[in-house]
C-alpha cells in the first residue's frame, strides 16, 4: 500500500492494524485534505441543567490536563489540540 487516507488518526491506526501494516513503515505528512470540528449533539428535550453538567465536566477535564493526555495518547502524539 502506498497511500492511506483517513479522517482521523484513530481511524488510521485502525486500518494499520487491520491491514497488518507496522506504523514505523509509514510517515505522517502535514498535507491536510480536509478538516472538520467535532460536536456532541443532544436532543432538544435534554434539559439545560444536563447540558450544563456536560459542559462543566468537559471544562474540568480540560483544566486538569487530562484532555491533553487523552488527545496525545489516542489522537495525535506529535501535535496539540487546536483549541483546549
Amino acid at each position: 500500500m502506498e497511500l492511506l487516507v483517513s479522517y482521523t488518526p484513530l481511524g488510521t491506526r485502525y486500518y494499520f492494524e487491520k491491514l497488518d501494516i507496522p506504523q514505523g513503515r509509514v510517515i505522517q505528512t502535514d498535507i491536510r485534505l480536509l478538516q472538520f470540528p467535532l460536536y456532541i449533539a443532544c436532543s432538544k428535550q435534554i434539559p439545560d441543567r444536563v447540558i450544563n453538567r456536560w459542559q462543566q465536566a468537559l471544562d474540568a477535564v480540560k483544566s486538569s490536563g487530562e484532555y491533553q493526555k487523552i488527545y496525545q495518547k489516542y489522537l495525535n502524539p506529535k501535535r496539540t489540540p487546536a483549541s483546549l
